[in-house]
């Protein structure tokens, strides 16, 4: 799951088992540990 609404996005793909990428363009603070995080669209070349 690509999203960048921590709770509804990246918690939710988390609970349905998925992994997740967190597009933390606002450089959110937070305390759950998502699969991937990235600033930017452009950064998602370096995980795929």
């Amino acid at each position: 799951m690509l999203g960048d609404d921590l709770e509804a996005d990246i918690l939710g793909a988390h609970k349905a088992g998925m992994d997740q990428v967190f597009i933390n363009h606002i450089d959110a603070v937070h305390d759950f540990k998502p699969t991937y995080m990235v600033r930017s669209l452009k950064e998602l070349e370096t995980i795929f």
